[in-house]
Parts: structure tokens; C-alpha cells; sequence
């Protein structure tokens, strides 16, 4: 009996699993070029912040001359 009980477990389990992966994975694909747009935005943003807190100014002309 506890044999059963815990193979239906596992494969209950394991079926939960492989079924939010597919999920995953299509949510991924469906949404990807939002996350894309997302991730170069956040990677602008950082490379601002990284030159304003090295040179302490926004400014293109300035932290391209140096």
C-alpha cells in the first residue's frame, strides 16, 4: 500500500512538473519580445548610471572626449 501511495505521488508530482514547463516555455516564447525590449532597457539605464557615477555628468560630448 505505501508503495502505491508514493509512486502516485511521484507521478503526480513529476506531471505537475513537466505541465508548468510547458507553460513556461510558452509563456516564454509569447512574450519574448517584451522581455527583450525589457532587458535593453535595463541594460541602457545601467550604462547611464555607471558613466554618470564615473564622470558625474550626463552630458555625451563630455564622457566621449575622455
Amino acid at each position: 500500500m505505501k508503495i502505491k501511495l508514493r509512486l502516485l505521488i511521484y507521478f503526480t508530482l513529476l506531471s505537475n512538473i513537466i505541465y508548468a514547463q510547458t507553460v513556461k516555455n510558452s509563456l516564454f516564447k509569447k512574450n519574448i519580445n517584451v522581455l527583450v525590449e525589457e532587458m535593453e532597457f535595463m541594460y541602457g539605464y545601467d550604462q547611464t548610471v555607471r558613466e554618470y557615477t564615473i564622470f558625474k555628468t550626463f552630458d555625451k560630448s563630455a564622457t566621449n572626449r575622455i
